[in-house]
């Protein structure tokens, strides 16, 4: 037998073996909201959450696919209280390779930053990618509740698109009831987790899709949430999210690039909040502003109703303010073709130019704004980045001329192969890409943006009545061009180079130009991710009246105008005011019913009546912001749907989807001046506001609100009010 205290020296040094094998919770990090555990592998092994620190069970790791840990992992502590952890990877994918890993968990005010690196050791080794992913893993998922910025959440893992560019992915097929009645889902509403597949910017012609990359869970019961949110700095070539039943969220990255000496780098934050959507969008929309924020005092006038069209006949002015109209993107064109948008006419020569029949100047132009703008309305100029030319491009045999050749504008084949040739989009069989118009370009081709570049000053300074610029066709931004090489981008084996990539380039050229003139900046959003709206101040989508589509676009939008599509008046024939309230409640604004539309809805008596039926509603969400405000708004009983938006004046509470009830009782709390706001709401059809009498407590408001058609708009007006 041994001695007590052999014994006891035995058994510690034991239980110490023990802890120094299994991987214990050995660092924590502590934040104003959140306080993070991680064990000695540099994994998340648990949470506190809220004032009372409630504790959670959570995983979260890096996972580099194809590549193991080889030997200890080692920790370092932070001057700002946080560590970082290297670890050794082995890889065999596409060969035997080498990776230092690095993660940094750092603290901030209201998060848990997580940064990664990957660096290449060893022997140098030939470029080559594969999927870097980052796990979290809520462990009970009982209470727990899922919400993203999804357009759609039901979209099941079905592993027919995984690892296909979005271009390649295979779309739902439309049905007639999708065409005379949109499909349209709330996307604030968090679900219960289980196998979902989302991807980045989602697609025009796929359900599913997010638009900003965060990933929240919820426990209504202990109010509490936590979120993961991606940097929109990061360089993200195609992303990924999916979901499973056991409460595992993955983000995975494809295409970038490694195998080289410069450093992958990607960065996200743990975020703690309340259990509600609302603060953890409202967290990125406070640390990423310039990604959210319309710049220019321009903007402000282009809050409304919408239209595409070419007409620019005689309006009926007061039918259509009524309806809240404000601007048209002209598709009227009067350009020779795609990509020449101002012809660069040399001094002396004659001011106007004919091509195929038409004739315009910059002159005819410019009176147009002009005119629309001495009836109180705006319009926006034509502009494409990633399309040229006609039909004559399409025979892709070069013909390259002198470029000092006159008029050399005039033929868009000799002027595209002598000009900007180095623009053009090569598939991977070694083809152009053709366009509906033309050919696929790509804007990080020096001479092809330079061009562009000098397009966009031509209608910044030549058409100073004109509003801005809308650029269409973003979903081309889906491509690779093979035969151009970004440095960051590795696909099937070969450099490419991403328009993404291309387009952030350009944009934070172009847009600053525009802006040195008040000229706003909009995107036909038809590739919807937050990394691509830095530089743009608006939002004018097709493919708005799908659901999805629309609400990935509000995502993007909650503090920039948005005018969402309309294509014909089929889209209101069975539900018209359930469509239109979808609009309202999403703080979007639909294409109004205007002469000669292009694939646009056009005016027809009872269409025109429903859109000027909810045109005072709309009017109200003029220069709207939306609310983060935790709790901020609930609908008793559940009775309709609810949301509020920060407006000049106070606030705006849109009211829809109330069925037959004659009312519904909302309760507002979080705002300051409540107690002292007048309180007013008007239903569709009405002209008047008509005031309501609030139950006031200490910073909340109870109102009931008569409804019509299931809706109404309330009106607070306040001097005040935080958001």
């Amino acid at each position: 037998m041994c001695q007590p205290s052999r014994c006891a020296c035995v058994l510690l040094f034991i239980v110490l073996s023990g802890i120094s094998a299994y991987p214990f919770h050995a660092y924590r990090i502590r934040s104003r909201a959140i306080s993070v555990t991680l064990d000695s592998k540099g994994q998340v092994a648990s949470v506190s959450l809220g004032p009372k620190k409630i504790r959670r069970r959570v995983l979260g790791w890096t996972e580099i696919q194809g590549c193991n840990i080889e030997g200890h992992v080692t920790a370092n502590k932070l001057d700002n209280g946080g560590w970082q952890f290297e670890k050794k990877l082995l890889c065999q994918v596409h060969g035997s390779h080498e990776l230092l890993l690095e993660e940094r968990f750092s603290p901030t005010q209201e998060s848990i930053r997580w940064q990664i690196q990957l660096v290449e050791r060893g022997p140098s080794s030939s470029p080559w990618s594969t999927p870097i992913e980052t796990h979290l893993k809520w462990l009970d998922v009982r209470q727990a509740k899922f919400w993203t910025t999804w357009g759609d959440d039901s979209p099941e893992t079905s592993g027919a698109n995984a690892g296909l560019i979005i271009s390649e992915r295979t779309p739902r097929k439309e049905t007639l009831d999708d065409y005379f009645e949109p499909r349209w889902k709330d996307p604030l509403v968090p679900r219960g987790f289980r196998n979902i597949e989302l991807w980045y910017g989602g697609h025009p012609y796929l359900e599913g899709g997010f638009s900003i990359p965060i990933a929240t869970v919820l426990e209504k019961d202990s109010d509490i949430g936590m979120s993961l949110a991606l940097s929109p700095r990061d360089t993200v070539i195609d992303l990924r999210l999916t979901t499973m039943p056991d409460g595992l969220i993955t983000f995975s990255r494809f295409y970038n690039r490694l195998g080289g000496r410069e450093p992958v780098r990607f960065s996200m934050d743990l975020i703690g909040h309340a259990a509600d959507w609302r603060p953890a969008l409202g967290w990125m929309v406070r640390n990423y502003p310039n990604y959210f924020k319309p710049r220019g005092d321009q903007v402000r006038k282009l809050y409304g109703l919408g239209t595409y069209s070419g007409y620019q006949g005689p309006l009926d002015q007061e039918k259509l303010h009524k309806m809240d109209f404000k601007v048209n993107w002209n598709a009227h064109w009067g350009f020779p073709y795609q990509g020449m948008f101002l012809p660069p006419l040399k001094k002396g020569a004659p001011e106007a130019w004919t091509y195929r029949g038409r004739q315009n100047s910059a002159r005819m132009k410019n009176d147009y704004c002009e005119s629309m703008r001495k009836m109180g309305f705006y319009v926006l100029s034509y502009f494409n980045v990633t399309e040229f030319g006609d039909s004559s491009v399409w025979n892709f045999t070069p013909t390259p001329v002198a470029p000092d050749t006159p008029d050399l504008w005039k033929s868009p084949k000799e002027f595209l192969y002598t000009k900007i040739a180095d623009g053009i989009v090569y598939f991977s069989d070694g083809k152009p890409i053709r366009a509906w118009a033309g050919i696929e370009m790509d804007p990080g081709g020096k001479d092809y943006q330079n061009n562009l570049l000098e397009q966009a000053k031509a209608i910044r300074d030549d058409l100073p009545a004109c509003s801005g610029i809308a650029i269409d066709e973003m979903y081309d931004l889906a491509r690779f061009n093979h035969r151009a090489d970004d440095g960051v981008t590795w696909i099937n084996g070969h450099a490419v180079r991403a328009l993404t990539i291309s387009w952030k380039e350009l944009m934070a050229k172009l847009e600053p130009m525009m802006m040195q003139k008040d000229k706003p900046v909009f995107g036909n959003t038809l590739l919807k991710r937050l990394d691509l709206m830095n530089h743009l101040d608006g939002i004018f989508a097709e493919q708005g009246d799908q659901g999805n589509e629309m609400n990935l676009d509000a995502f993007l939008s909650v503090l920039k105008p948005d005018i969402e599509w309309v294509t014909s008046k089929s889209r209101l024939r069975v539900h018209p005011n359930r469509f239109l309230q979808s609009y309202l409640f999403m703080g979007t604004f639909p294409e109004a019913p205007y002469p000669g539309g292009n694939h646009s809805i056009r005016p027809a008596p009872w269409v025109d009546k429903f859109y000027l039926d909810y045109g005072p509603l709309f009017k109200a969400i003029d220069q709207r912001r939306w609310v983060f405000v935790p709790h901020v708004l609930e609908v008793e009983n559940d009775t309709a749907k609810a949301n509020i938006f920060k407006v000049p004046g106070g606030y705006a509470i849109a009211i829809c989807f109330g069925g037959k009830a004659p009312s519904a009782a909302i309760t507002v709390k979080g705002l300051s001046n409540l107690e002292t706001a007048n309180y007013k709401f008007i239903n569709p059809g009405d002209q008047e506001w008509t005031n309501l009498k609030p139950s006031l407590r200490e910073n909340q408001a109870d109102v009931q609100v008569p409804l019509k058609r299931g809706c109404a708009m309330v009106r607070i007006e306040t001097r005040g009010g935080k958001s």
